[in-house]
């Protein structure tokens, strides 16, 4: 298994030290041959910004190649759903051993949430740090 996720995408613009890519990102069934006749095949444009040392080799345009660690990956991953998960399952769970109501359970799971969103947002300069992409040429 590759320790690497690679995608193709496009030069969207140069800056001091950071480009930005647009990289297709597109759904499994996208690829399939009766992608054109399925109603379920999406593909959506993402841009990326990364930071480069040398940003004066890349042109508006380009063809690059984008890499990044495939643990980064699973990381956004946890971060994204089974962080979220744990933090309103145990929630419910310590609102139903003190004996509430299923629906004051289930407003407690959800209200949970926003502790978590802000203390993501509050640590998005670590985070980005952390999840970095590299661009080469392809």
């Amino acid at each position: 298994m590759s320790k690497t996720i690679h995608h193709t995408g496009t030069i969207r613009s140069v800056g001091q030290g950071s480009v930005e890519v647009a990289v297709m990102q597109s759904s499994a069934c996208s690829v399939c041959h009766a992608a054109g006749l399925c109603q379920s095949a999406e593909s959506k444009e993402r841009v990326i910004h990364i930071a480069t040392l040398n940003p004066s080799r890349f042109a508006v345009g380009q063809a690059v190649v984008v890499e990044g660690a495939l643990r980064m990956g699973l990381k956004a991953v946890g971060l994204a759903y089974v962080g979220p998960l744990v933090v309103l399952m145990a929630a419910v769970t310590a609102a139903q051993a003190m004996g509430w109501s299923e629906p004051a359970c289930a407003l407690a799971g959800l209200a949970s949430l926003v502790p978590y969103g802000i203390a993501l947002w509050l640590f998005r300069t670590r985070l980005q740090s952390r999840f970095s992409f590299s661009v080469r040429p392809a």
